[in-house]
């Protein structure tokens, strides 16, 4: 079942892949596949990983697991622990739960990874389209028939939408995964439609 939060975000569960830090993520939302994605092209952060489950105590002594969504490690090696959530429900969360909450947080501040909470809200949208639009092709090597064509395309279509333009290096590289696979030749076949 897809959520619609307050930014215009529906949140969906999978897999992403963190090209530029090597890695593929699960997510939970798509809050938590969006951030992960600027984190990928955030030139601060060197590792992303999912955050192992923690144990907290309740002032009456009871116990709760509790898993927050990522652990970050920055180029300065400090590291922070992120949860995900959306903006609108924050503070039900927060209020339904604020021992937990606080508990948590000092388990983690005790741990030197301060717990953070990152909303649909703190995402900007160009930050989340740029992510995703550039994200996956870093450090990727120019390959000269490709690069001809994307000129090729342009020139033949001027002025076009970016919504379009995106369309099309997204099936760009939905070939070029295939090619690869199969080795340029068949790279140049499916860009030259042989």
């Amino acid at each position: 079942m897809a959520t619609a939060y307050s930014s215009g975000i529906v949140s969906r569960k999978g897999h992403v892949l963190l090209t530029r830090l090597g890695v593929t993520l699960p997510f939970e939302s798509t809050i938590e596949e969006a951030f992960a994605r600027i984190l990928d092209f955030d030139a601060s952060v060197v590792a992303v990983q999912r955050a192992e489950p923690i144990n907290c105590y309740l002032s009456d002594g009871q116990s709760h697991a509790y898993t927050s969504d990522f652990v970050i490690t920055f180029a300065n090696q400090s590291r922070i622990v992120v949860d995900c959530k959306p903006h609108n429900l924050l503070q039900a969360i927060l209020q339904e739960e604020l021992e937990k909450w606080q508990s948590r947080s000092d388990i983690y501040r005790r741990q030197g990874t301060p717990l953070y909470i990152v909303t649909d809200r703190d995402l900007p949208e160009s930050a989340r389209e740029q992510a995703s639009a550039f994200g996956p092709f870093y450090n990727v090597g120019v390959d000269v028939t490709i690069r001809d064509k994307i000129y090729e395309f342009l020139k033949s279509r001027p002025a076009i939408p970016l919504s379009v333009l995106r369309e099309q290096v997204k099936v760009l590289a939905q070939h070029l995964n295939l090619g690869m696979s199969r080795g340029s030749r068949g790279l140049n076949s499916i860009l030259l439609g042989r």
